[in-house]
């Protein structure tokens, strides 16, 4: 519709100012008292509909803004496109319509649209949705007023738990100095006891050193033979009960038998801090629901599902890539693959505005992904169809995870040498175990029912669920970033020393890898054969090694794109394969088409130079 006019427009194009009352909606003026009584008898405009000036006010702006003229072309609109559902002058059609199969004379498509069907159920949707949100807004106000009295029962409770606290601190106490009293006691009673058995060996000693003195200065041989022999046997005596004190002579020390340490309260007390909000699902159904689906279905041809399709992928990409640049998403859409794989799926890990830093992935058994994020101290969920479905806020820096049960997963946590096992089934995420480790826990993995991890400067360490140390593997090493087990074998990476290592349960080693094409191996898994998935972070590239360590073939190429692929994950059954990045938001699986082992794409300037 174009502007309105206060004035007449006829009449201002006569140089003369009329205040206009009416509206003509067909020829878009505006029109005085005099100049609307000769418009509604002229024979080429008496069918046309004038409104008051007013009423038309009264539109909305989506009416009012619409327009008989067309842009382009200056021309009135006089048909109607179904094809591209818009309206077009003569001009138009010829252009830009002409091969469109649904085309119409505008008047009688629009005619009777205020009593169409369409119309009447657009009026009602718009009712319906009134009635349906109006319900809404008094619920959420019942909601906020229960939320509100939530949070001062909380309020209460956190009170009650800290005097709860302090009450069990103090008996704690009470009870914690009593046991030292009398651990005390008890150690000062076998102390006495010793000493006073060492005295009395002390004082029969001395005595006999004195009756020997004598018998050297005044004794004849004989006596002295013969009393000798009787001293001798008191000493043997001596000697004996000496001997039968060793466990007595040692140092005597009082230790906590599990280290008093502010640290291992906090830990505990970690689980405790966090509220959650938990968000039931609203399960009644929209009546509109249904019209507005059947509607679509109705008025959509093949090409405009095609088109939702598109603008729903583009509207996705836009938030996925709201936080990267266009050249950053281009490039990862564009990473080579070899016949060796088949993509899957390609998803941005986008759960927050900061720097992220994944390091560690998993397949759940029931499909979904699961992430580390080192920075951000955080587990990120995506469901098999790469929609983020949980962030799990971690008390610590995670590195790797591994999936121990359904929805059971082992942590490490390097900067505080603590290992955890977590239950995720739910929105309240439990700590089921959390044990330290010796030195920094740099990498973990899980062979039924134990959990096999490596520790700095210790070796490769064999824990069960409980945390109960089994077994300890000596083995040289210098930077291990991840670990698995297979066949009865341990195979990991160490990432300053670019190589892969394959050893037995006691730590002979089977094979090395070490070639020029891989540089600083990160994550690794190893598949039915025995053949390793190994990723090479500054390489930027993944490599499958055969099972015995001789041959190897590049599958996946990152370096002109990414230089920093770090996570790898094999889910063996459906031979899907999952992969992450350290530094950027991005991750994808993999379909594993081809099994056979070649090496003719190593590249040539990147041909092994050892096999070790």
């Amino acid at each position: 519709m174009s502007k309105l006019g206060e004035f007449c427009t006829p009449c201002f194009a006569r140089h003369k100012t009329k205040p206009a009352v009416h509206w003509c909606p067909s020829c878009e003026e505006s029109l005085c008292s005099k100049c609307g009584s000769h418009h509604k008898v002229q024979t080429s405009t008496k069918s046309h509909q004038l409104n008051s000036l007013s009423d038309i006010l009264m539109l909305p702006s989506v009416a009012m803004t619409i327009s008989l003229t067309c842009k382009q072309h200056d021309m009135k609109l006089d048909v109607f496109c179904s094809d591209h559902s818009e309206p077009c002058c003569w001009k138009c059609l010829s252009e830009n319509h002409s091969k469109c199969q649904q085309k119409g004379p505008l008047d009688k498509v629009v005619k009777n649209a205020k009593s169409s069907e369409s119309f009447n159920t657009l009026v009602e949707n718009v009712q319906d949705i009134i009635e349906i949100t109006d319900n809404l807004r008094k619920k959420k106000k019942e909601n906020y007023k229960q939320i509100e009295s939530r949070k001062n029962e909380m309020e209460i409770q956190i009170k009650g738990f800290r005097k709860d606290v302090i009450k069990y601190m103090e008996l704690f106490e009470k009870n914690l100095l009593e046991n030292a009293t009398q651990t005390f006691n008890v150690c000062q009673g076998e102390m006495q006891e010793t000493y006073n058995n060492l005295n009395a060996f002390y004082k029969q000693c001395s005595d006999i050193d004195k009756r020997l003195t004598n018998m050297k200065t005044f004794a004849s041989d004989l006596q002295t033979f013969l009393g000798a022999r009787s001293l001798r046997n008191r000493v043997a005596t001596i000697e004996t009960g000496i001997l039968g004190l060793r466990k007595q002579l040692g140092d005597y020390k009082l230790e906590f038998k599990s280290p008093l340490n502010i640290d291992n309260f906090k830990l505990n007390m970690a689980s405790l801090k966090d509220i959650q909000i938990v968000r039931d699902e609203y399960k009644e159904s929209f009546k509109f629901q249904k019209i507005t689906h059947a509607q679509a279905m109705l008025q959509q041809t093949p090409r405009d599902v095609h088109e939702v399709i598109a603008n729903n992928k583009a509207d996705i990409d836009l938030v996925s890539r709201s936080r990267i640049s266009e050249d950053l998403y281009n490039r990862f859409q564009n990473i080579s693959l070899t016949p060796e794989l088949k993509i899957q799926q390609k998803f941005v890990l986008s759960h927050t505005k900061d720097y992220i830093n994944i390091n560690g992935c998993v397949i759940l058994s029931n499909d979904d992904f699961l992430f580390t994020d080192y920075d951000n101290s955080s587990l990120i969920r995506y469901s098999n169809d790469g929609v983020k479905t949980r962030t799990i806020k971690l008390f610590s820096n995670p590195w790797g995870v591994c999936e121990v049960q359904n929805n059971t997963v082992a942590i490490n946590y390097p900067a505080q040498s603590t290992i955890q096992i977590l239950d995720i089934s739910s929105s309240r995420t439990k700590v089921k175990t959390s044990f330290q480790t010796e030195n920094i826990c740099s990498a973990i993995s899980y062979d039924s029912p134990n959990l096999v991890t490596v520790v700095r400067t210790t070796g490769i360490q064999i824990y069960d669920i409980s945390g109960k140390l089994l077994n300890t593997v000596k083995i040289d090493f210098n930077d291990i970033r991840d670990i698995a087990i297979h066949s009865s074998k341990l195979y990991y990476t160490d990432w300053k020393r670019d190589e892969v290592v394959n050893c037995e349960m006691d730590g002979t080693i089977c094979w090395r890898f070490k070639r020029q094409v891989l540089k600083c191996p990160n994550g690794l898994t190893v598949d039915y054969d025995g053949s390793v998935f190994v990723v090479g972070t500054s390489s930027g590239n993944i490599l499958r090694i055969s099972s015995d360590g001789s041959s190897a073939k590049e599958i996946l190429r990152t370096e002109d794109f990414f230089k920093s692929p770090t996570g790898i994950y094999l889910q063996k059954e459906k031979r899907l394969l999952l992969i992450c990045f350290h530094d950027n938001p991005f991750a994808a699986t993999y379909q594993v088409i081809k099994l056979r082992m070649e090496m003719g794409n190593v590249p040539k300037r990147q041909q092994p130079d050892q096999v070790m």
